[in-house]
């Protein structure tokens, strides 16, 4: 039987990603005059909308909700119940945020008035430096200045080139006792997926990413920064996350007392949380006789230490834990803003696609020539009314759309991503070249397009 990691193949192991998975925050007012001014008015306005939201006469709450902008923040949605000591709930695809209406000033047992919890791929998309920079903005915009308090932090490494058995729990060892540190197997179909060690405050997970990713399409992103980092996509070996999760009540035993954002202390320290996490565990590269014995429950634990030791001294084993326990700030890096990268074009596209064909059929009927009459009308409208094709109308939103989306990322500190600009230039060249003697609103949309491009000085 075949174990791995294994030494046969050590050039197969090798980290494709570190970076913080889950990272929730909670905020306390401190200046009490943007308290005042900030705050209680945001605060009626939830009320407003979470009473809104509660007309809606459903026994899901998860359908229970209103959209709004709330003061310029762009569309959240706010629900009609709130979460445990938290009266407002509101979220978008980046965020949830908790709202509670604690009282200015209160003591160390208060709720906190804010708490916000970041997805993974926005942390992921952006940074997480970036992604809690543009928070503390929002916050700032909520509340005014904070001291800010980490809930929980979750740091991983994906590493490809390793395949778990069962067999695996005995070449790990840990420094806490069994009834403080439970150990979990995960499998199926006789195939190891994961083990998971402790519980509330500290976890230890390892888990098959890449199978994940094929039960949960909606995680496909996570490969674009695998790729990034020379992932052989030939070899079709897994990739194992290896995560520590982190709660409050153990991180506030590694920080100094009154700091004023314990989240910029962990990011300052990721790699000496991360070293402490994986030296609560270690997997040593034990051979099949070694694993055998230490099953058959005949040893000492002086004499399974002596083993461990000897494989680990052994310079022909794979120090595969040395290799987890580097931590590397360029596996975290930004990657691109969500909007790019959460889903294909294609399945943009189908979404659009059934949602038209449904609109047609409710509005007309049960007949499949409607839509064919439909896009010869929008066809002909197009071509009297601004005398241009469908085709070149679709290009040109392909233009817009991405003016708008690099807007965005400008206004967030970012840089568009050069293939999209590259690509979204050369339709404009092509459009300005064929629509030059059209003078309709279209050649509004491409002197638009024409001072962004120069902006960005890509004319």
């Amino acid at each position: 039987m075949n174990f791995y990691p294994s030494k046969d193949n050590p050039i197969d192991v090798k980290v494709i990603s570190q970076g913080i998975d889950t990272l929730v925050t909670s905020h306390i007012a401190l200046d009490e005059i943007a308290y005042n001014k900030k705050f209680l008015p945001l605060l009626r306005k939830l009320e407003d909308l979470k009473e809104k939201a509660q007309c809606i006469d459903s026994s899901n709450q998860k359908i229970r909700y209103v959209k709004d902008n709330i003061l310029g923040m762009g569309q959240f949605k706010i629900y009609a119940q709130g979460m445990g000591m938290y009266k407002y709930y509101l979220e978008n695809e980046d965020l949830s945020i908790f709202v509670a209406n604690t009282k200015f000033g209160g003591n160390d047992f208060s709720t906190p008035q804010i708490k916000i919890e970041m997805r993974a791929h926005y942390l992921f998309a952006l940074s997480h430096k970036k992604a809690y920079e543009l928070v503390l903005r929002l916050v700032n915009k909520m509340i005014g200045q904070t001291r800010n308090l980490c809930n929980r932090m979750d740091l991983y490494t994906d590493i490809q080139g390793i395949r778990y058995t069962h067999f695996d729990n005995l070449r790990f060892q840990t420094n806490y006792k069994e009834t403080d540190f439970k150990e979990t197997i995960h499998s199926k179909f006789k195939k190891v997926t994961g083990f998971a060690w402790g519980n509330g405050d500290f976890m230890f997970r390892i888990y098959d990413k890449t199978k994940e990713i094929q039960l949960r399409k909606n995680k496909s992103y996570i490969m674009t920064k695998w790729q990034f980092n020379d992932y052989d996509m030939e070899k079709k070996l897994p990739v194992f996350r290896h995560e520590a999760q982190y709660r409050r009540a153990l991180l506030s035993k590694f920080m100094p007392k009154d700091l004023e954002d314990e989240v910029l202390y962990f990011f300052q320290n990721t790699p000496k949380l991360w070293n402490n996490a994986i030296n609560k565990i270690r997997w040593t590269d034990l051979t099949n006789d070694e694993v055998i014995r230490i099953s058959e429950n005949n040893l000492k634990s002086d004499s399974i230490k002596k083993i461990f030791q000897r494989a680990r001294d052994n310079p022909n084993r794979l120090d595969f834990w040395n290799i987890l326990t580097n931590w590397d700030n360029k596996y975290a890096t930004q990657i691109f803003k969500y909007n790019h990268i959460k889903e294909p074009q294609s399945q943009t596209a189908k979404k659009f696609l059934k949602a038209y064909i449904g609109a047609t059929y409710k509005a007309r009927g049960n007949n499949p020539n409607e839509l064919i009459s439909i896009i010869d009308e929008v066809t002909q409208e197009l071509r009297d009314i601004l005398g241009i094709s469908l085709h070149d109308y679709g290009e040109l939103k392909v233009v817009s759309n991405f003016i708008e989306n690099s807007k965005m990322l400008l206004k967030d500190g970012l840089q568009p991503d050069f293939d999209n600009t590259k690509t979204a230039f050369s339709l404009y060249s092509k459009l300005t070249q064929k629509l030059k003697n059209i003078d309709t609103p279209i050649q509004k949309e491409l002197n638009r397009a024409s001072n962004f491009f120069e902006q960005l000085k890509v004319v």
